[in-house]
């Protein structure tokens, strides 16, 4: 009730309906009286809000309190989901902790693969704040100086996937590298790719 009355609050006051986010929790309350998917499902419900689904967040909490993650992503009234989120974490503690700061894992791109076949397509973003790639992005390019790599190739060799997802990250990348190396240093190709001409990568080496 608490939840939902200020999501309805919210609602009521911007005369529009909002997305509410699952959320990545380190520490399981002892009082807790439903699993969290029923808590997540009942307030998208109850409150008649939109669900930002964030798919990590779901493997993370899977892992590290217990949860069938699977069962989870079933729950999720399909119809509400307005987003899906994706994400890295790191595992090098005694949790996966949820930093933005990797490649979405396997087992990620796993779950979402049977999200989309359960609930269809939804417009999707992967989140990666922190250690951006930029210098992968660089070393790519000047690994094959004069060469065309499309956007496709690039997320392929920077984060090891294939899938179909609208993204910006490679262009906002390729942005940062101009302003510190100037603008004629990585060309492109409209509708094609990006290069770095010969003559600049041999007067780099």
């Amino acid at each position: 009730d608490h939840v939902c009355s200020r999501v309805e609050e919210v609602q009521n006051y911007l005369g529009r309906q909002i997305a509410v986010e699952n959320v990545s929790a380190y520490v399981a309350f002892d009082d807790s009286t439903m699993p969290e998917w029923e808590f997540v499902a009942a307030v998208v419900r109850r409150a008649g809000c939109k669900l930002l689904l964030d798919v990590n967040n779901v493997y993370v909490n899977a892992v590290n309190h217990g949860l069938d993650a699977d069962a989870y992503l079933a729950a999720m009234p399909g119809e509400a989901v307005a987003e899906i989120h994706l994400a890295g974490f790191d595992a090098t503690g005694p949790c996966l902790i949820d930093t933005h700061s990797a490649r979405v894992a396997p087992e990620v791109w796993a779950l979402y693969q049977r999200t989309i076949a359960r609930i269809g397509p939804r417009p999707t973003l992967i989140e990666w704040d922190v250690d951006l790639p930029e210098f992968a992005v660089l070393e790519a390019l000047m690994l094959r100086p004069g060469a065309v790599l499309s956007r496709t190739q690039l997320e392929e060799r920077l984060y090891g996937w294939d899938e179909s997802i609208e993204s910006n990250a490679i262009e906002v990348y390729i942005h940062g590298l101009r302003r510190k190396l100037g603008h004629d240093f990585i060309q492109n190709v409209r509708g094609v790719g990006y290069f770095v001409p010969k003559a600049q990568a041999q007067d780099e080496g």
